[in-house]
């Protein structure tokens, strides 16, 4: 049934005077999400890596985390986008921003969520069928988990993604909804699917799910309607990619490289998926999501709804698959949070259901099923605390102790209760308070490892920083919350890769626990922050935590004498300066002129397998040949 642009345009006057009631529940639903986000409201310390490149930004030293270093330390190019805009704007602390950014974009995302699924249910009946009551199922049961009302906030990109996704759904299901609206709608459209990448990279597979009703639409007109939607899909996606190579000389963030993203590590990612789908029994709801969708298809297969289940079918897709992806990379080390997306887009056709839908006997028991588990998992299920040292690694330490079991140990944690914990008790740990007083001009001499002026802190001894640097560098294994408080001058060096060149291309010789695989050992560490003449007279320089040693996979064995760790330094040295280990620093710290920048384009291709051994001779003999 197709309707007039009047009638799409101007609702009838009895659907008119049903709008309010159809968005009671709905509405009731997203004052819930929005309250439960603000009473678990934190910040992950990873949240602050990305506050710090805002501040960066905005201080005109663009999108680094250290001035002289041209590295991409965050996931999200639109979030970090936002986050700048959000900070001009707002009176706040930039951490409190963020938590009013989060819920907001959350709440957009549900929302549109809702608008798209009844919609969908109705495509072709025009406003009048629309504006009934609905019942929000698919919404409930995202909030069934509570992991997703940790991620309302956290200071990450979770909620832009639940925004990006929802406000995907509600317009390509206007667009294939509203014939003559097309060519006003198509453009739009194709432009907001093409942002999924901006979001976080591993959303292509989801824009592409997005894309197939999207191409659809744009094939039954023309050709050229076809090659136009695709080309504003991807012309934002391509400038930016086309920036990442020329200005930090890489084909993908350096996030990537220090997780290994290209790399299959199915154990820990079954690992990862079966934490999160256990956790909350998801078994119960996929299935009762399945039966749904199964009968709703069968009461469709005497009627032309062929556009209603390309979309739910190129969704349902697009989510296993980005989910698999996940599983595939050894998900991540935060309880869930990587497997929210897929689990929201599955959800989509049943994120708010009309009422008339929901009088079949065999949809209403499915829904009975959903709401069910829905209570029961909000009310009774959480995730264990866990921990950040995985199985394969923990065997070590249980060989130190005998009271220790490997298989108390995932690798995963749940990532509030974490911040809680390690934010001295505070049961909201927005703010940065950890591991330095919030004072931005303050540096805590304790925790103030290289200083020009004097090594160790309080000894009166100097220690002379390499000229390339020249001025005090702060190591850290959690990089956020400290490096967000010190100065924007002083160097972060991130002793687990994210923020560092060299660290997160290194070899990994095992796996370890995801997203904390790597760290140079104390002569590479010497080699890139300290003077030619500066001695270091003790092996222990720099020598890993205990707790770290368990987690990284790299090699991190201990140095017996000065005399060995003076060998090894030298041969770090010379590695740095050799071959293509020489030419991606030079990619990230040469001034960037626009030949720099044609140059960078080709080195982020040809650089781009670039791995280094952690020991330095096997470093030299490589790159020095």
């Amino acid at each position: 049934m197709q309707v007039s642009p009047q009638a799409e345009a101007v609702a009838p006057p009895r659907a008119r005077r049903r709008l309010p009631a159809a968005a009671v529940l709905p509405g009731l639903l997203l004052a819930v999400y929005v309250a439960a986000g603000w009473l678990r409201r934190f910040s992950t310390d990873d949240a602050f890596i990305n506050f710090r490149v805002v501040k960066q930004i905005l201080a005109g030293n663009g999108p680094v985390v250290n001035v002289g270093e041209r590295v991409e330390t965050t996931t999200s190019v639109a979030w970090i986008a936002i986050l700048a805009v959000g900070d001009v704007l707002s009176p706040l602390r930039l951490e409190w921003t963020a938590v009013l950014l989060q819920l907001a974009l959350g709440a957009i995302g549900l929302g549109a969520a809702m608008y798209g699924a009844v919609r969908l249910a109705c495509l072709g009946q025009g406003p009048e069928a629309r504006w009934g009551w609905a019942v929000p199922v698919g919404v409930l049961v995202y909030l069934g988990t509570a992991v997703s009302w940790d991620f309302a906030t956290g200071g990450l990109e979770n909620s832009l993604g639940l925004a990006w996704i929802g406000g995907s759904f509600a317009a390509v299901v206007a667009l294939v909804d509203s014939p003559a609206a097309r060519r006003r709608r198509l453009g739009a459209t194709s432009v907001l699917v093409g942002l999924g990448v901006l979001v976080r990279p591993d959303f292509a597979v989801l824009s592409l799910g997005f894309a197939v009703p999207v191409a659809v639409v744009a094939a039954r007109r023309s050709r050229r309607s076809l090659m136009a939607a695709a080309a504003a899909a991807l012309a934002l996606p391509l400038a930016v990619q086309v920036f990442r190579m020329g200005y930090y000389g890489r084909l993908f963030p350096n996030t990537l490289y220090a997780k290994e993203g290209s790399a299959s590590w199915w154990s820990q990612g079954w690992r990862y998926l079966s934490d999160f789908t256990g956790t909350y029994w998801l078994a119960i709801p996929l299935v009762a999501v399945a039966v749904w969708l199964l009968i709703g298809y069968r009461a469709d297969r005497d009627v032309i709804r062929r556009d209603r289940w390309t979309i739910i079918a190129a969704l349902e897709v697009a989510a296993v698959l980005h989910a698999a992806g996940i599983t595939r990379v050894g998900g991540d080390y935060m309880h869930g949070r990587l497997l929210l997306p897929a689990w929201f887009t599955v959800l989509l056709p049943l994120a708010a259901v009309p009422v008339t839908r929901l009088r079949a006997p065999a949809t209403l028991a499915t829904t009975t099923v959903l709401l069910g588990w829905a209570a029961v998992s909000a009310g009774f299920l959480r995730p264990d605390f866990g921990s950040l040292i995985a199985p394969h690694n923990a065997e070590a330490l249980a060989a130190a102790d005998g009271d220790k079991d490997p298989g108390d140990f995932s690798g995963i944690i749940d990532q509030r209760s974490f911040s809680i914990a390690t934010g001295n008790g505070d049961s909201h740990p927005v703010a940065a308070r950890y591991p330095i007083p919030p004072d931005e001009d303050h540096l805590d001499p304790d925790l103030r490892l290289f200083d020009p002026d004097e090594w160790p802190p309080g000894s009166g001894r100097e220690l002379t920083v390499s000229p390339d640097i020249g001025r005090t560098v702060i190591p850290y294994y959690s990089t956020g919350a400290a490096g967000y408080l010190v100065p924007l001058d002083v160097w972060v060096y991130d002793r687990l890769g994210l923020g560092d060149v060299v660290t997160g291309r290194l070899e990994l010789e095992r796996r370890g626990t995801p997203g904390h695989e790597k760290t140079l050992s104390g002569p590479w560490v010497a080699a890139t922050f300290l003077a030619d003449d500066q001695v270091v007279d003790d092996p222990d320089f720099m020598d890993i935590a205990p707790v770290f040693a368990l987690m990284v996979g790299t090699d991190v064995d201990a140095i017996p004498d000065t005399a060995t760790f003076a060998e090894r330094r030298a041969a770090a040295a010379d590695a740095l300066g050799c071959g293509d280990l020489a030419d991606l620093r030079a990619d990230a710290r040469d001034p960037l002129t626009p030949g720099r920048f044609l140059h960078n384009i080709v080195d982020s291709v040809r650089l781009n397998g670039v791995r280094v051994p952690s020991d330095p001779a096997a470093a030299r003999d490589r790159f020095c040949g």
